[in-house]
């Protein structure tokens, strides 16, 4: 996989069966597997889970918060997420590489396939499973790819689209999405042993995402996306300070608001004092 520029994130994941391609590097019998499924929240709580076993594919159980009736930006705009879709294919997990550093051979397993997620869904979706040489987590990665169809239940506005939500603001409708096929990296600079038997957690909130940024640009119906990026000063200073746009708040904010650890308490929430890469 190429190195990871995109800022993208919002979905938390979880492994499962589902008739997907898998190229291992460096796995052996004998390794956990791993389970994979995908849903997402608005609330700060975990949006999905994924465990490995040594005996057993075992399928978790994730829980979908229901998203909270309305949230607020960082201008106290009161904010309704009302659809949240994404759409990917490549899924890497990276054993040798540390934060912030480049790409490096060596460990690493690769899941493909294209899927599309409800990620507001209250039943998460799985979709591929494995063996994975899991000693030592440092890194994740995901690649986006744009719809070619539309999947049942989904809004048309996700067609041709890789990311898609769907919500307003202090009541005027708004779309953020992108044809992007972007590359997401859920890292830090602490390492994730898992162990036998234990549950790894990529959380990702997107309530976290609202209440950093501040949308008050969008004051009538509007649509965010590469053409139109809804330029506004300062909008989300502590996701990127650089930022100039909402369209890039979203993105940025994807990635910046997820965690990837261990679930020792099994409760789907990435707790303190739990081993996480952030």
């Amino acid at each position: 996989m190429n190195n990871f520029k995109s800022t993208s994130k919002l979905f938390i994941l979880l492994l499962t069966v589902a008739g997907c391609q898998k190229s291992n590097d460096n796995t052996t019998t004998g390794n956990p597997v791993v389970s994979l499924a995908a849903t997402s929240s608005a609330s700060s709580a975990t949006i999905a889970t994924f465990k490995p076993s040594l005996l057993d594919l075992i399928l978790p159980k994730a829980i979908a918060y229901p998203a909270p009736a309305t949230l607020l930006d960082s201008a106290g705009n009161t904010v309704v997420i009302q659809s949240l879709w994404v759409n990917f294919g490549q899924i890497e997990f990276k054993f040798d590489e540390v934060h912030s550093g480049s790409e490096v051979d060596g460990d690493n397993i690769e899941f493909f396939g294209a899927h599309s997620i409800d990620l507001l869904s209250p039943a998460p979706t799985t979709f591929v499973s494995g063996p994975i040489n899991v000693t030592q987590i440092r890194r994740i990665k995901l690649k986006l790819i744009r719809t070619s169809i539309l999947p049942a239940g989904a809004p048309s506005g996700f067609l041709n689209k890789s990311i898609y939500i769907q919500g307003t603001v202090n009541g005027n409708s708004f779309t953020y999405s992108t044809q992007d096929e972007t590359e997401i990296e859920i890292a830090g600079p602490q390492i994730v042993n898992a162990t036998q038997n234990s549950t790894l957690l990529i959380e990702l909130r997107i309530a976290n995402l609202i209440k950093k940024s501040n949308l008050s640009a969008i004051v009538s119906t509007t649509n965010i996306n590469e053409s139109n990026r809804i330029p506004y000063s300062n909008p989300c200073n502590t996701i990127n300070a650089s930022a100039s746009d909402l369209f890039t708040c979203f993105r940025s904010g994807f990635q910046t608001e997820s965690n990837l650890g261990r679930d020792d308490d099994g409760n789907f929430q990435l707790d303190a004092g739990e081993n996480t890469v952030k």
